[in-house]
């Protein structure tokens, strides 16, 4: 859970999860004596990474699940997914 701070006195106070409706001015009585507002800002951040395995080098296969029909195993890199069933 997140904090805003009182601009006043520097406290913090939580949000609640109610009260993260974006382009609201929320309102919050702090133990200062006095009253402020908050606004809630979304924002998203990208993290790129190489991805070797989409650009003619190996997979990085990890099992991800395996029973006596079947075995699914993941890329480590890229999440593709490869099933091979059990010979009979």
């Amino acid at each position: 859970m997140n904090d805003v701070i009182c601009p006043y006195c520097g406290d913090g106070h939580p949000v609640e999860p109610e009260d993260r409706e974006e382009d609201i001015a929320h309102q919050v009585e702090c133990d200062c004596g006095k009253t402020f507002i908050y606004y809630v800002h979304i924002t998203f951040d990208y993290a790129p990474y190489k991805a070797d395995c989409l650009n003619g080098g190996e997979h990085n296969w990890v099992e991800s699940y395996s029973d006596h029909r079947l075995k699914i195993e993941r890329c480590k890199c890229c999440n593709m997914e490869r099933i091979t069933r059990e010979k009979k």
